[in-house]
């Protein structure tokens, strides 16, 4: 509810005008104005600045640091991958010596048998 004015008053003389008030955002920097007025401003653009410059590199290392743990990894796989190749051909060549060698006793073994059965007699076998 807004006071109603005396009697013989206008509503313009009730309330003073008011002055008119600079907009948010409406400073020289938002204006377009880059050029530093003092040092407090100085002060803030260069720290905005070094802030640009951390940022920069920060994401530059980060970026390497990806890049060196991404190539290592790379190395590392293909390393593990070339051991178990090799191991996986030491094994096969082990498992098919082992076949051979499983075979040929067998073989001397029916041979063996072959023989004793022709020596004992009949009755025994």
């Amino acid at each position: 509810m807004t006071p109603t004015p005396a009697a013989g008053e206008t509503p313009a003389a009730a309330a003073p005008p008011r002055k008119p008030r600079k907009a948010l955002g409406q400073g020289q920097w938002a204006m377009g104005h880059y050029t530093p007025l003092n040092a407090n401003e100085q002060a803030k653009r260069d720290a905005d600045e070094r802030v640009r410059q951390l940022l920069a590199d920060a994401q530059r290392d980060a970026d390497q640091v990806l890049a060196d743990a991404t190539a290592a990894a790379t190395r590392l796989r293909a390393e593990a991958d070339a051991d178990a190749e090799q191991r996986r051909a030491t094994a096969q060549r082990d498992l098919n010596e082992l076949t051979k060698q499983k075979d040929e006793v067998a073989r001397h073994l029916a041979q063996m048998r072959q023989l004793v059965g022709s020596l004992l007699p009949d009755g025994l076998d």
